[in-house]
């Protein structure tokens, strides 16, 4: 089956809870989402500094109005998720932080570390990346997490 755009569950704690829209929130299903103005959820840039989950739904779509229902983030939780095509794969490697950035409508992992976001983890097998479809696996890093997960951890330099 061929990877959705955006961040897909793969494996690890599963929490999943109701959270207001943003009025003005155009988020796709599968993207990271962030609180904004009046703790309502936005979509998430390389420049928040906590991620709330990962939206499963669009924003305008919903089985109740003005709500989201969001996949909370661990430390233990693994996305599958594409990156973009211009990546070397040496720059791939398992341990790689890198940031997150909007391509389209959805949110990728950017070949840069300034603002880092996710970390690549290796896959079962031991490989990083799906030269098929230019999937890796990736955790969020724990600096980023929220609400759920705790915030004080040390990011050490990769």
């Amino acid at each position: 089956m061929a990877l959705l755009n955006g961040f897909q569950y793969v494996q690890g704690p599963y929490k999943t809870f109701l959270s207001t829209v943003s009025s003005t929130a155009t988020f796709k299903a599968f993207n990271p989402v962030a609180y904004g103005l009046g703790r309502t959820l936005v979509e998430a840039t390389s420049q928040d500094t906590v991620i709330v989950g990962v939206a499963q739904h669009d924003a305008a779509n919903s089985i109740y109005a003005g709500k989201c229902l969001v996949l909370a983030v661990f430390p233990e939780t693994v996305f599958a998720t594409k990156t973009r095509t211009n990546i070397a794969a040496s720059n791939l490697s398992a341990g790689i932080a890198m940031d997150i950035t909007k391509s389209g409508n959805y949110i990728l992992p950017a070949d840069s570390r300034g603002t880092a976001a996710v970390i690549i983890v290796p896959r079962e097998d031991g490989s990083t990346i799906d030269s098929g479809d230019s999937s890796i696996w990736v955790q969020f890093l724990t600096a980023k997490m929220g609400p759920y997960a705790s915030s004080t951890s040390t990011l050490y330099p990769g």
